[in-house]
Parts: structure tokens; C-alpha cells; sequence
């Protein structure tokens, strides 16, 4: 639910809630190692850690509300991560639940079929064993794909030492979205003389979202920038610099200062692959991260981003996915006719059959939340407004996990600036499916 939160889909929180609900992405207070070192010998059974592992570092990478995150090393010298569940995460998640039911059941009875749905996806979260298997297959699907191999990576899980509380899996060199933006932001603050928060309001204040493209021209700019300023001043110190040395200058070759300015991380192009990404598993594959917030996103060494955490994958089967995908080419066409058509065979039906309804239904939960589609209202007035207009009498529970990534995709990219339209970037695999199928629509 912090998570969600988090997100802050269809901007409905104040920007203070916001920040303090980031650390359930991966910053929750964690436990001490010492605890940490216990759980892990009781698990494996084993009176050390040093048992199977050479190394654990003492500080988590990451520390979630369900368990948290360690380097490690393998006794072969494998750079790995440890995931650990807390002995009572579990019991816990599973009372939040019951309230949050009741709660339901009281004040908001529209959202207990969408609850019914996630609630059952989220206690797979809590079975380690079967996250090393999601890894596996997600990685399968992706990490030997000549399209996917150079832009993403999916950490390879020991599923050897894999149980319902432990998972191994690769260790990936890079940091996480957040942490990279964070660094990242804070150079280019201190390049121009401003404190951070200097630079962000600025940022705000000149309202520039640039495409994909134009931070690629951007860099190149600023690298050919670089490059004749660095020339011009090499030419310059291996030639005038000689008469400084002569007159006493200790530091002669270097006159003129040599640049190397800090480039604006591509957030537009990382956001386009996240979305494409998630997209190519939810029509392509029919298994995807149900859960893809920040705190799951890295930017490696290498220039690739790390896809991590699997404990929330979804799995679509192909008749859904297909009728899935009509619907997202009906929303790049903006065929209204069709929408309306399409989201009542995919299972929706409601008391009046009201096709204003159908076809807000298609464009709120599988497009984006827009005031153009939500008439203004946030997403839960909006999706309150949709029941009491007219009452679902049979809802498409089948589809509340994309909806969910959907959602979860829009919130990523309005926390940094920008809108999602899922039938844009989506739109490619949808017709791919269709045309590997042979459905013509």
C-alpha cells in the first residue's frame, strides 16, 4: 500500500505524503545483521553464515516492509545478493489485509473485487522459492533476447540456495533509479553553483521535459563542447605553457583548465524502456513484473538498467492477452465504437450497460488517468464516481494486474515530469501479438 502510495497514481496525494511513503519502495528501517545472520543460520540450518557465504556485507542494499537485502559472496567467490524475510512478515501483511477488507467492506464495497485479485497475487510475494523461478523465467524470456540483452538485465537466481525465506541471486553493479537521479541532479547543482533544491525548483520553474532524443542531442552537445574546449586548451598549455614554465609556473600544462561536464542522465529514455520493457512481458511473454516502482529499477555500470524484485509476477494467458491488445489498438486509434465493443467482451458488465462508462473504463484503467479521461477528479474519486454512475455487476478480474501496471507506469513517469499513454508505447507488442497470431483487427 506505500508503495502505491509512493507511486502517487493519478497524482492524488500531496507532495509531503509522497516522500515520506518512498521508503516503503526500499528504505524501511531494517534489522541488525546480527539478527539477520540468525535468521539466515535457521533457515539453511547451519551454525554460521560463513558456512555457505564468504562474505555478507553488514549494511542491506535495500530494506523493504516484507525483508531486506545484503551483498554477499559465495564461498566460489560469486558476487551475490541475499534476500531475507522477516519470521513474521507473512502474519503481519496478512492482518493489514483484514483490515483494510473491513474497511472496504464499510466505506468503499466498489474496491473488494479488485482487493480479492491483489490480495491473492501479493501472498505469493512471501514464497522466496517461487521468486527464484520467476527470475528464471523473466530472465529466460529477456536476458539471451537479441532485442532485450544490450538495454536490460534480470539477476540470475542460485536457486540451490533458494527457500521460502532466502533467495540468492547476481549481484548487479550499478545503483538504483532514485539514488543515480539523486547524484546525478546534485553534480549538475554544484556545476552551476546551486544547491540541489536550487537546481530542482529551477527545473520547475523552466518546465522543460525534453524527449529521449533531445537529451541525446543535449549530451552530444555538451561532449563536442568539451572536446574542442579540452583541444584548444591542450594546444594552448603545449605551446604557450612552455613560456610560463619558463617564467616559474609550477602547473604550465595546465593554463587552461581541462572540462569534463557532468551529462544529464537520459530519464526519458530509461522511462520509454521501463515501458517497453514491461509491456513486451505483459503481451509477448504473458508474464510480468507486477510491481515495477523505482526502488526496482537500477541504472548498471554497464548502461543497461537492472530489472529486480519478481515476487509479484503475473501470469496472462494468451486468449486475454489477445483480446488485451485488440483493446490497446482500439485506444491508438481512438476508436470510441470499438473501445466501448472491446471492454465489454473482455467481461465487464454493469447494471445499465452505459457506454459512456465502457468506454472510460478502457481508456482510465488500460490508457491513462488524464483529466481529459477522469473529468478532473483524481483516480480513486474517479473510479468511486464510475461505481455509483453505474454499478458493475461482473467486473474483468482478470485484467486488474495490467490495469495495476498501467497505473504503476503513469505513476513513474508523473513523479518525474512526464505523462504515459499506455496505447503509445505499448502499441508495437499489441500488434505483434496480433500479427504472430493472425488476428486482424
Amino acid at each position: 500500500m506505500g508503495q502505491m502510495g509512493a507511486a502517487n497514481i493519478g497524482n492524488m496525494y500531496p507532495d509531503s505524503w509522497v516522500k515520506a511513503l518512498r521508503k516503503f519502495e526500499d528504505d524501511c528501517p531494517y534489522e541488525p545483521i546480527e539478527k539477520i545472520h540468525e535468521i539466515i543460520c535457521r533457515e539453511y540450518k547451519i551454525q554460521s553464515v560463513y558456512d555457505l557465504f564468504d562474505e555478507i556485507g553488514e549494511k542491506p542494499l535495500g530494506a523493504a516492509s516484507i525483508g531486506q537485502t545484503h551483498y554477499a559472496k559465495l564461498k566460489n567467490g560469486k558476487e551475490v545478493v541475499i534476500k531475507i524475510q522477516y519470521p513474521d512478515a507473512e502474519q503481519l501483511f496478512r492482518g493489514d489485509l483484514l483490515l483494510t477488507r473491513k474497511f472496504c467492506e464499510m466505506a468503499q464495497p466498489e474496491h473488494l473485487a479488485y482487493l480479492d485479485e491483489m490480495e491473492a497475487q501479493f501472498l505469493t510475494e512471501f514464497d522466496y522459492a517461487l521468486e527464484a523461478l520467476n527470475l528464471e523465467e523473466i530472465g529466460n524470456n529477456l536476458n539471451e533476447n537479441p532485442y532485450w540483452k544490450d538495454k536490460v538485465v534480470i539477476p540470475k537466481p542460485y536457486k540451490e540456495f533458494c527457500t521460502k525465506n532466502c533467495l540468492v541471486m547476481d549481484y548487479l553493479q550499478g545503483h538504483k533509479l532514485i539514488t543515480a537521479l539523486y547524484t546525478n541532479f546534485t553534480a549538475l547543482a554544484r556545476e552551476r553553483g546551486q544547491t540541489l533544491d536550487e537546481f530542482i525548483e529551477e527545473q520547475k520553474r523552466l518546465n522543460f521535459h525534453p524527449s529521449a532524443q533531445q537529451l541525446k542531442r543535449i549530451e552530444f552537445q555538451i561532449k563536442l563542447r568539451d572536446f574542442l574546449w579540452n583541444s584548444l586548451a591542450f594546444c594552448f598549455n603545449h605551446s604557450m605553457g612552455y613560456l610560463f614554465a619558463v617564467l616559474g609556473h609550477e602547473k604550465a600544462n595546465e593554463i587552461v583548465q581541462y572540462k569534463q561536464s557532468v551529462v544529464p542522465l537520459n530519464i526519458k529514455y530509461i522511462l520509454d524502456l521501463v515501458a517497453s520493457v514491461h509491456g513486451y512481458e505483459l503481451f509477448i511473454d504473458g508474464a510480468f513484473n507486477g510491481d515495477p516502482h523505482p526502488g526496482n529499477i537500477l541504472v548498471l555500470d554497464d548502461g543497461r538498467l537492472g530489472l529486480i524484485d519478481y515476487g509479484q509476477v503475473k501470469h496472462l494467458s494468451l486468449d486475454k492477452r489477445i483480446e488485451l491488445a485488440k483493446l490497446m489498438i482500439y485506444l491508438y486509434r481512438d476508436d470510441t465504437e470499438m473501445i466501448v465493443e472491446q471492454v465489454g467482451k473482455m467481461g465487464l458488465k454493469t447494471k445499465h450497460n452505459d457506454p459512456w462508462i465502457f468506454e472510460r473504463v478502457g481508456r482510465f484503467y488500460f490508457d491513462c488517468d488524464s483529466p481529459e479521461v477522469t473529468d478532473g477528479m483524481n483516480m480513486l474519486l474517479f473510479m468511486e464516481y464510475l461505481e455509483k454512475r453505474d454499478p458493475s455487476t461482473v467486473k474483468a478480474d482478470d485484467y486488474v494486474f495490467p490495469a495495476r501496471l498501467r497505473m504503476l507506469i503513469s505513476g513513474l513517469h508523473w513523479s518525474l515530469g512526464y505523462t504515459f499513454r499506455a496505447s503509445q508505447s505499448w502499441n508495437r507488442w499489441a500488434q505483434k501479438l496480433l500479427d504472430d497470431h493472425g488476428v486482424v483487427v
